[in-house]
């Protein structure tokens, strides 16, 4: 049986950042170690390093003026 690993990957979609370096160095290494993992954003992100076949990429593709954190407590749980 495959683990599912959803991650709240907004943070990938503000590069130059200590969030966004940290969560990328953090999901590169963890994504290689197996289980099949989802990332959700409300916008587009870089996925250098990340682009495995156990990696999916869902982004809803929002203006950043809108309430991101908002939207994504409702449409991430249904995705």
């Amino acid at each position: 049986m495959t683990v599912r690993i959803g991650v709240d990957a907004r943070p990938l979609s503000h590069p130059g950042t200590g969030i966004h370096r940290h969560t990328h160095e953090l999901l590169t290494r963890m994504c290689r170690l197996g289980g099949e993992w989802f990332l959700y954003s409300a916008q587009n992100f870089d996925t250098a390093g990340l682009d495995l076949p156990n990696v999916h990429r869902r982004v809803m593709g929002i203006s950043p003026r809108m309430r991101a954190s908002q939207l994504a407590h409702l449409c991430f749980p249904w995705w």
